[in-house]
């Protein structure tokens, strides 16, 4: 389990998108301004709003122990309607690596860095099949 204090921040996945997580459990998601984010133990919550829709992204996750790489897996994703789209056919839930704005602050500090930090990734998190 993670404390809050380790997710807070800004982090980079491995297409160059930016995710912040603030104390306030405000959060830039995907350029989306109006996401709220909670964790409890190794699960974390993110409400993100796109149009007129509200979504509801479950993860489980984990933290290296330097603090410096986040492994996220998807294990729901519903509307506000209470659709799950990890039902939908096609859709396959894959586990994404992010890495801490000060180790990955362009795409290329990201790619250099991120050797480092797959064979640290939890068994759960399989990187090698993207």
């Amino acid at each position: 389990a993670q404390s809050g204090a380790l997710t807070e921040g800004t982090w980079m996945n491995d297409q160059g998108q930016r995710f912040t997580f603030r104390e306030d459990n405000t959060a830039d998601w995907n350029r989306d301004q109006q996401a709220q984010w909670s964790q409890s133990g190794d699960e974390m919550t993110v409400l993100a709003t796109y149009g007129d829709t509200a979504f509801t992204h479950v993860f489980k996750f984990d933290i290296s122990e330097d603090g410096k790489a986040m492994w996220l897996l998807p294990t729901s994703i519903t509307d506000n309607e209470g659709k799950e789209y990890m039902d939908e056919p096609g859709y396959e839930a894959s586990c994404s690596m992010m890495l801490k704005s000060d180790l990955a602050k362009t795409l290329n500090n990201y790619m250099s860095h991120a050797d480092t930090y797959t064979d640290q990734g939890p068994n759960w998190c399989d990187l090698d099949s993207e």
